[in-house]
């Protein structure tokens, strides 16, 4: 951020984002995809787990994902856009119910991109974006990262309740 310039959750465009028809529609689109096709069809590994919401399930998705695509252009790229849109969702939606969090939309950058889904948490300055997430999970190939991210999210979510959920700006990491 420039010197002078707004942080963006203080923006008049991340403002007017939140409400955009397109972010709700996709939200609603990739929900109903995860509960019809993502558990039941695409990663059916997901059926079994007791606690779905979980590092396990990332762990399953992380696996899947790394057989699926080989880097992550081809897994953002043609016709398997939408299929690693749902693994997004999934590990967003993970990170959302286990860190208090929100999906917000975020405008794009560089202007040529589209709108970012992303997570917001009150504790932490930078959201949790799936896509990177994904995209580092299959450049670095290990079958863990997305375990680990999702580890230091929960260890800084346990240390903000723990502190008394102080409002954003006044937490380490969140201004």
């Amino acid at each position: 951020m420039s010197a002078g310039a707004k942080p963006i959750r203080q923006t008049e465009e991340f403002r007017r984002l939140q409400h955009d028809e397109r972010f709700r529609a996709w939200l609603r689109m990739q929900e109903a995809a995860l509960e019809i096709e993502f558990i039941v069809t695409d990663v059916p590994e997901l059926n079994n787990l007791d606690a779905l919401w979980s590092r396990d399930g990332l762990a399953i998705v992380e696996e899947d994902a790394l057989r699926r695509w080989s880097s992550e252009q081809q897994a953002f790229t043609g016709d398997e856009f939408p299929m690693a849109m749902r693994f997004c969702y999934f590990i967003g939606e993970t990170f959302r119910r286990e860190v208090e969090g929100n999906w917000v939309a975020l405008p794009p950058h560089p202007p040529t991109r589209g709108m970012r889904s992303v997570i917001d948490a009150e504790y932490r300055a930078r959201f949790y974006d799936p896509a990177d997430m994904l995209g580092i999970a299959l450049l670095r190939r290990t079958g863990d990262q997305l375990s680990k991210i999702f580890g230091y999210a929960v260890e800084a979510h346990r240390e903000w309740v723990e502190a008394g959920r102080p409002a954003r700006g006044h937490w380490p990491g969140s201004a």
